[in-house]
């Protein structure tokens, strides 16, 4: 036997998922999961403190810098860019332009 959606198994009895605020229904229907723009701590939901030159992540439980920056413990760096290099594909570094070899924080040629 299963229990009804909002209800969770506990031994033999079905017991009411308790919700709390800035939560919902998870998809099984037998929990609960923050809503988008908080995370879970403990049987609470906590906002998710964005950074300046940072977005709500993927999921909504988090955030990432934005392209351009990358994390330094709670806030976003400016990538520093040098001379013939370009940002890399995720947009947190650099890599050099072809021709050039990376020496140190430099692009130099090959």
């Amino acid at each position: 036997w299963d229990c009804n959606r909002g209800y969770f198994r506990q031994g033999t009895e079905c017991r009411l998922v308790q919700i709390p605020q800035n939560a919902s229904l998870n998809y099984l229907g037998n929990g609960w999961d923050c809503n988008r723009g908080y995370f879970r701590q403990g049987n609470e939901c906590r906002v998710v403190q964005i950074p300046r030159n940072a977005s709500l992540n993927y999921l909504g439980n988090g955030w990432d810098c934005n392209r351009g920056y990358f994390r330094q413990g709670n806030e976003c760096r400016e990538v520093q860019v040098p001379a013939n290099a370009r940002l890399n594909y995720l947009g947190n570094g650099w890599d050099c332009n072809p021709g050039f070899r990376r020496v140190g924080t430099l692009c130099q040629l090959r």
